[in-house]
Formats: structure tokens, C-alpha cells, sequence
């Protein structure tokens, strides 16, 4: 029997599993069916014997034909096609045949697709089933995966004819059709025989299921004969779409008990997930698990900075005030529910009673804060999409929803991960905030695959403050060390001493930048510090990719980025916060100054003095503190970025400043327990 081609020439096997099947109304998930998914993949995955998908078609054109055994050559002719003349002749698609194809082979598959057409599922069943019976000499299992071949190719055929789409209640639904058919099966002289003789009549209920589906229904049940394999764990996302069977009749009071509960938690939690509408997490809210409310409220705060884009529109603590006051105390009691959450995970307990009323609260509250924001006014959202407060607030009450969510996951796994870094949300925010650092993730993104720094990297606006020796220094050294580096990546193995020499020279480069850049104005030698952090940055994570010592190198590298002002040690960092402030100050003129002054009068000198003091005693207060100070800071940053452009010096000196605070601040805080 020969093999199904493509047109040019190579085996054509189908997909041995079934893709792309019928989906469940509430998108959950079974155990059982799990278990049976996996067991397909596995099964199809290991009938790697040549031309499987050319025997499968061929029998499937013995069951559309009627081909008797002594239509062998009928047989060859019609195996010899590439499944795609079926396939689009079953969608009604143009049918470019293979020139050489002649024409008694055409006729054929036009028969063949008026057979499929025009016989009835019962008749087609009942033909596959004449059919399935194992040839003598064929291991059993080897017939069982040219059977599940088989019913994979019928299954990827009819998935056009299901018109309505099909739609499974539940997957456990599913799931107890498989086991029906794998119950015909068990035990049998011809098991897969008895399985599609029990396929003609299986039903959903009072509904006939179509080809397509009883297909890949048949294909599980024929792949299961040979054995079910136990699916992995799901992950904590996993767990929440995976809806728990119920308890026997005999089971205890106990088990009938605790299944309420995990059903309870994972509905719960499977409401929240959804919220989230599958978007991606921008805020990285898993970095808050050990307190879920510091994302909402510091989301809610940053509206304070708003930059109104005309006279009509309404400046950040208008807006603030406004929020507040549309959501009244639904605020406070989101963020009391959101710490009830996070101190009951604190505890890891595995039993789901006891999240249960917490994680019903947190979603009434998060409820209740999205109702009240979509909430009418006027004819209008309070506050419509795209408004500051959705894209701010809106988006960050989702994101805990989803990250709470997915927490809930962990208990129904019985294996809730411990709260890590109760600081490393305020960490990541005090990095963001950082202009240095904006700019450097930004351009090494900007970068693609492409040369390093020859043709990107080094831009106008930092050459134009450099002497012609030094640009063509820096131009050459970034471009050789983009050649040792992908000539050394062309060999095997890599050579890395190569790759170090280009390297040195480099930075070499880049410390004569920073050296002339010293004598540079302000906004001049800000630009070149930036131009010298960034080369620093993209040599040490191309290092980072090196085989060994290099990696070592460019973790050195990157632990030195950025280069800022920083106080000496042992220097209060209130103190230098006042004397660095007054000195941009004095060079502004007398107008310009008053105002800078009036917008920057909090007290930050005070605030950091007392972070520095918690710190160090390891106090609990020591990370509201922290987010005071980051709030501070994100409105110095504010008024920073409003400075008139004709005083550039003045305003990249502040940001320079402001960023060597946040970093100091960020050395200052407790690191992470176990380091």
C-alpha cells in the first residue's frame, strides 16, 4: 500500500491528534479528561513508524470506495493523492491537482467525497467498523495506532460539516462518552471494532454526535486501550479551570465537606481570572503577593501625576480627588479585603474552607470598585475607557483580580508558595522610576537582533557632544566587538578570549566617553553617561551569553549600571538630597526657581531620613515608608519633566539627582530574606 504524497513528494501524514476540538461552554476543565488528553498526545507521539498517516487514509478510502480486497490497485491509486484533494474538495475550495495526476485518479476522489457526503453516520460507522478488524500478524498496539490514525484524518475531514459549532456542557460530559466507548472496548477479541460498532450510536442526550466529533471521542477511547496515562499537575492557572468531580455516594461527611469548599474557592477564583479577560499583566502584580493592596493603592496614587492635555481636561490631583470620591468607601473596603487575603495566604494553609469567605469578600470588593468606575453618569461612563483612571486604576483592580485568582490556584493545589520579597514590588517601582533606567531598557530593546552599537546605539544626539577622535574610536571598537562577537558564535565551540579583547576595547572606549564627558555641560555629560551605561549594559549581556568565565564578567558589568551621582558612603541622604536640590535651584533664574521650589515642598529630606532609620532597625513600617518616599519622588519627577526645555542643563540634572536617590533608596531597603 503506498504512502500519501504532497505535491512535493514527501510523506503527507495527517496530525495524528485531533486539534482544534469542540470547546466547553464554561471553560473548565475535568480530571478524567486531562488524563485522557494527555493520553492521545502520547500515544499518536509514539507512532513514529513511517507512512502511519498513508495507511490511515488509504483504509479510509476502502470505507468511502467499498474497495474489496481484491481492489488492491484501486487501493495504491487512491492512497497515492495528498490529502489535501480531500480536504478541499469537503470544504468546496479550488482543487489544484498535481499535473502528472491522471484523470481515473480525479474521478476517484470525486467519488470518494460524494460517498462521504451522501452516506449516513450510522452507515459510515458501521463500514469503519467492517473494516477495523486486525490483521493477523500486526501487534496490537501498533493496529491501535493506525486505528487512532485513522479517526484522527476523519476527525480533521468533518470538522468543516459541524455547522452550528459544537459545544461540550462540561468536560466531565465529554470525558464520560470517552470512557462509554472505552467501557465497548475492554476486553474485547477486536476492540476497536466494538468501540466504532458503539460510536453508530452514541448520543448526547436526545442529540446524534456528529462525525467530526464522535471521531476524536473514538480516537481517545482507542489511544486509552492501550493504557491511560496519568496527566502532569496543572499549574496554579490550571487549577482554577479545573472543576473537581463530587464525591461518591459512600463518601464521609468530611469529603462531601471539603469538595464544597475547593468548588467554592475555584469558582470564586475562576470569576476573578476572567476579569483579567486574558490580557497580558503589565504590572507584574504576582511581585505583590505579600500584599495585594500596595498594587491598587500605589495604581491609585500615581493618578496624582496626570499631565492634563488641554485646558478642559483635569489635572492629576483633581482627577485623584474625583476617584476618591466616586468610589467612597468601596476604597477602603477593597483594601481591607485585599490584606485579609494576603494574611490568610501568609499562613500556606492547603485547606480551602479557609479562604473561602476571604476570597468571597476580595471579589465583591474588586466587584464592586469596576461596577462603581463603569458605573453612568450623565449618559457616560464616570469613567470610560482610555479615561487615566481606567488605564491606571481600572486596570490595576484587574490585575489583583487575576493574580488573587491565580493565589486561590495554589490552595486547590495544596501548595501555596511561600510570600518571598514582601518588598519587591516597591523595588521594581523604584527601578521604573528611574529616568536612566527607562531610557537604557528602551534603547537595548530598540535594538532587535541588530548590530550592537554601530548603527543604533550611537546616535546624533550623544555624538554631538564628543570630539571626532573619540566618536570614530567608539565607532570602530563597537563595531569589531559586533564582529568578535558573532565570529566567535560561528565556531564550536565559541572562543571567549576573542570575545573578551573586543570587549575591553569597548569599554575602554566608553571610559574615555565618560571622561570627556566630565567637562561637558549638564545636559552634554548626562547624555554621554547615559551613551556609556548603555554600551555597559549590552556588552555585559552579550558576556552573560558566553560559555564560562565571561558570564562572571558581565554580571560585574551589569551590577555597576547605571552610573549616577550617588552620596558618599555614610552620608544622610536627606542631607544631600537639600544641598543637590538648592545647587539646581541656584542655577535657574529667580521666576523659575520660586516655582520649581512651591512644586518640590514636600519633605523629602525628612521622609528618607526616617526610611533609613526603619531600615536599618528592620522595622515593619519600613516599606509604607518606602512607598511614601517613592510618591515623592514620582512627583519631583513630575515637575522635573515639566521644566522649559530651554533650561535642558538644569532639568537633566534634576532627573540625575532624583534617579540617584530612588537607586540609594532602593540599597538602602532590607534585601530579600535568604540572601
Amino acid at each position: 500500500m503506498q504512502v500519501i504524497r504532497d505535491a512535493g513528494g514527501t510523506a503527507a501524514d495527517p496530525p495524528r491528534t485531533v486539534a482544534d476540538a469542540a470547546a466547553v461552554a464554561d471553560g473548565l476543565d475535568d480530571p478524567r479528561l486531562r488524563d485522557l488528553d494527555e493520553t492521545v498526545r502520547g500515544f499518536m507521539a509514539a507512532a513514529d513508524t513511517p507512512g502511519t498517516g498513508g495507511r490511515a487514509t488509504a483504509r479510509l478510502a476502502v470505507v468511502l470506495l467499498g474497495i474489496a480486497a481484491n481492489g488492491g490497485r484501486r487501493i495504491d491509486l487512491v492512497a497515492s493523492p495528498s490529502l489535501d484533494g480531500l480536504r478541499s474538495r469537503l470544504r468546496g475550495e479550488s482543487r489544484p491537482e498535481a499535473p502528472a495526476m491522471p484523470r481515473s485518479l480525479v474521478a476517484l476522489l470525486d467519488e470518494a467525497v460524494l460517498t462521504w457526503r451522501t452516506t449516513s453516520d450510522a452507515d459510515f460507522w458501521h463500514a469503519m467498523a467492517a473494516t477495523a478488524a486486525r490483521p493477523r500478524g500486526m501487534p496490537p498496539v501498533q493496529h491501535l495506532r493506525e486505528q487512532a490514525a485513522l479517526l484522527a484524518v476523519v476527525a480533521e475531514l468533518g470538522r468543516h460539516d459541524v455547522r452550528p459549532r459544537w459545544l461540550w456542557a462540561t468536560a466531565a460530559e465529554k470525558a464520560d462518552l470517552v470512557d462509554v466507548l472505552i467501557t465497548a472496548g475492554a476486553g474485547r477479541a477486536e476492540p476497536v471494532e466494538a468501540v466504532l460498532n458503539r460510536v453508530r450510536t452514541l448520543t448526547r442526550g436526545a442529540d446524534p454526535v456528529p462525525r467530526a466529533v464522535a471521531a476524536e471521542l473514538a480516537q481517545m477511547a482507542v489511544a486509552a486501550l492501550a493504557g491511560v496515562t496519568t496527566a502532569p499537575p496543572p499549574d496554579r492557572r490550571g487549577a482554577v479551570r479545573l472543576e473537581d468531580r463530587p464525591p461518591g455516594p459512600n463518601a464521609t461527611a468530611q469529603e462531601a465537606a471539603d469538595h464544597r469548599a475547593r468548588e467554592d474557592l475555584r469558582s470564586t477564583a475562576h470569576a476573578l481570572v476572567a476579569l483579567g479577560g486574558g490580557t497580558r499583566d503589565r504590572l507584574a502584580a504576582h511581585l505583590f503577593r505579600g500584599r495585594l493592596s500596595a498594587l491598587y493603592v500605589d495604581m491609585r496614587e500615581q493618578a496624582r501625576q496626570y499631565a492634563p492635555r488641554s485646558d478642559r481636561d483635569l489635572p492629576g490631583k483633581a482627577r485623584h480627588r474625583r476617584l476618591l470620591e466616586v468610589l467612597g468607601p468601596l476604597d477602603g473596603t477593597l483594601v481591607d479585603a485585599l490584606d485579609r487575603w494576603s494574611a490568610a495566604l501568609a499562613t500556606r494553609s492547603p485547606e480551602a474552607w479557609r479562604y473561602v469567605q476571604v476570597a468571597r469578600a476580595a471579589q465583591d470588593a474588586i466587584e464592586g470598585v469596576l461596577g462603581r468606575m463603569n458605573a453612568a453618569g450623565a449618559d457616560t461612563p464616570l469613567f470610560p475607557v482610555g479615561s487615566p483612571e481606567q488605564v491606571r486604576v481600572g486596570i490595576a483592580v484587574r490585575a489583583v483580580a487575576v493574580e488573587l485568582g491565580l493565589e486561590a490556584g495554589e490552595v486547590l493545589l495544596g501548595d501555596v508558595a511561600p510570600p518571598g520579597d514582601l518588598l519587591a514590588g516597591l523595588r521594581l517601582r523604584l527601578a521604573e522610576v528611574r529616568e536612566d533606567q527607562k531610557r537604557l531598557t528602551y534603547e537595548r530593546d530598540a535594538r532587535m537582533q541588530g548590530p550592537l552599537l554601530a548603527t543604533v546605539a550611537l546616535r546624533p544626539k550623544y555624538l554631538a557632544a564628543l570630539g571626532g577622535p573619540l566618536v570614530r574610536t567608539l565607532t570602530a571598537t563597537a563595531t569589531a566587538f559586533d564582529a568578535a562577537f558573532n565570529t566567535a558564535f560561528a565556531t564550536a565551540p565559541p572562543d571567549p578570549a576573542y570575545v573578551e579583547a573586543a570587549a575591553d576595547h569597548l569599554l575602554d572606549a566608553a571610559q574615555q566617553a565618560r571622561a570627556a564627558g566630565a567637562a561637558l555641560r549638564d545636559f552634554d555629560r548626562h547624555e554621554v553617561v547615559h551613551l556609556a551605561d548603555l554600551i555597559q549594559e549590552i556588552v555585559a549581556e552579550r558576556l552573560e551569553r558566553c560559555p564560562a568565565p565571561l558570564p562572571a564578567k558581565g554580571a560585574a558589568l551589569r551590577a555597576t549600571i547605571p552610573t549616577l551621582p550617588l552620596p558618599a558612603a555614610g552620608t544622610s541622604l536627606g542631607h544631600s538630597w537639600t544641598v543637590q536640590k538648592a545647587e539646581v535651584l541656584a542655577t535657574l533664574p529667580a521666576e523659575i526657581a520660586v516655582q520649581v521650589s512651591a512644586a518640590m515642598n514636600l519633605p523629602l529630606d525628612v521622609e528618607l531620613d526616617r526610611l533609613r532609620a526603619l531600615a536599618e532597625a528592620h522595622d515593619a513600617a519600613t516599606e509604607e515608608q518606602g512607598w511614601t518616599v517613592l510618591r515623592i519622588l514620582r512627583a519631583y519627577k513630575a515637575t522635573a519633566s515639566r521644566m522649559p526645555v530651554s533650561r535642558a542643563d538644569a532639568k537633566a540634572r534634576l532627573h540625575s539627582v532624583l534617579d540617584a536617590i530612588a537607586l540609594s533608596v532602593l540599597r538602602q531597603l532590607p534585601p530579600p530574606a535568604g540572601r
